[in-house]
Parts: C-alpha cells; sequence; structure tokens
C-alpha cells in the first residue's frame, strides 16, 4: 500500500532490469507454488494466475537476456 513499485520487463522477477538466469532460476526454484504455498513468490508469478508454473518460465524466455534502461 505504501510502498515502491518497479516496473520493469516480464520476467525480471529480480528486479535487476534484466531477464537472466538468475530470474528463471528464481522461478524454477517456486515452480508448481500458489498462495499459501512454501516457497511461493508472487515475484515468480510473471502472468499473476496466483500459480507459478511453464507460462511464467515461458514469458520469461520470451524476454531472455532483455533489458530496461
Amino acid at each position: 500500500i505504501n510502498g515502491i513499485v518497479l516496473i520493469t520487463i516480464p520476467g525480471d522477477v529480480n528486479g535487476d532490469r534484466t531477464c537472466d538466469m538468475v530470474d528463471i532460476s528464481m522461478i524454477i526454484e517456486a515452480f508448481m507454488t500458489s498462495p499459501g504455498i512454501p516457497k511461493w513468490d508472487p515475484n515468480c508469478d510473471v502472468n499473476n494466475d496466483n500459480t507459478v508454473d511453464m507460462a511464467d518460465i515461458s514469458i520469461a524466455i520470451d524476454n531472455f537476456m532483455k533489458t530496461d534502461p
């Protein structure tokens, strides 16, 4: 509610403005999780459907090595 929102490339889950293997690794670490499940990371739910799955990995792959200036 009272915080900072970073808008960056879809798939850049760690907020460093580049979608790279670090981001894909984070998504894999949270793979098949949803709210309430250990390892759930809402940043890894790239398409915001409350499940970290292949759709999220696919988005990250589509944006692999893209940067946000």
